[in-house]
């Protein structure tokens, strides 16, 4: 990712609507799903980025974060001190990290570039984790969806539900939990992507990392009411009621 895109994904983690709700519903999710232990949990947050996620994991349990770029946990170290990060690449993982994590989560990492093989990297987290431990997995849905805004954070592909549920299915697990994330968002990434293909065929020029950024603020008002209608539609998606299509895809997955 680019300096630019670290910036203001630090600033998006704290205030920005859609991280806020993720963030909502990675909890709700670990709270139903999360082995029960007598111990506290101990989560492995993989690409831990600017910190935030890991700040809000802390509450559950004991986490450790991983980020290999020195911006991110420079940004993630001058914001929350206390947070325990490693610099490991996910290749790195079977060598350095413990092999009893009960809580992997992945928020948006195996989409990038720098991940060439998102089955071998599903193995790897797989290798530091016990039978009955779960993952929470979350990543770009679509590749129809692709945009200024996927090249801007460094991204290398988009995923099909299907195609992450076989991924889980053939590195040892089982799938829980699905639904899509911003479903009502849907038609708007739709038309943003078949805009951005018309420019991008039309002139063969890239725009500026802002233009293409989704983690412009928004006004507060707004971002509220954003925040509540993401987090509320995928409240919808735990009782069976959820929009068969979104932006991204979350999902509960626990090793065998």
């Amino acid at each position: 990712m680019e300096e630019t895109a670290y910036l203001a994904l630090a600033e998006a983690e704290d205030h920005g609507w859609y991280y806020r709700a993720r963030l909502e519903a990675v909890e709700t999710l670990l709270k139903r799903f999360a082995p029960q232990r007598s111990r506290p949990l101990r989560i492995l947050d993989i690409g831990s980025g600017t910190g935030g996620s890991t700040q809000r994991l802390q509450s559950h349990g004991d986490v450790l974060g991983m980020e290999p770029s020195a911006l991110a946990r420079e940004l993630s170290q001058k914001r929350f001190p206390t947070l325990k990060v490693e610099p490991w690449t996910i290749d790195e993982l079977p060598a350095r990290a413990p092999h009893d994590f009960d809580v992997a989560v992945i928020l948006c990492v195996l989409y990038h570039q720098n991940i060439k093989d998102p089955a071998a990297a599903l193995q790897k987290i797989a290798s530091v984790q016990k039978p009955g431990s779960i993952l929470i997995w979350n990543e770009p849905a679509y590749p129809f969806l692709w945009r200024q805004h996927d090249r801007q954070t460094a991204a290398g592909r988009r995923f099909y539900p299907r195609s992450m549920h076989q991924l889980l299915h053939e590195q040892g697990y089982e799938l829980v939990f699905q639904s899509h994330l911003l479903g009502w968002a849907f038609p708007i990434a739709c038309l943003l992507a078949l805009k951005d293909r018309w420019r991008w065929g039309a002139d063969r020029q890239t725009t500026s990392a802002e233009e293409g950024s989704d983690h412009k603020p928004v006004p507060g008002p707004l971002n509220r009411l954003l925040r509540w209608i993401t987090f509320s539609e995928w409240r919808l998606s735990r009782l069976g009621l959820g929009l068969p299509f979104g932006v991204s895809h979350l999902l509960v997955a626990r090793r065998r």
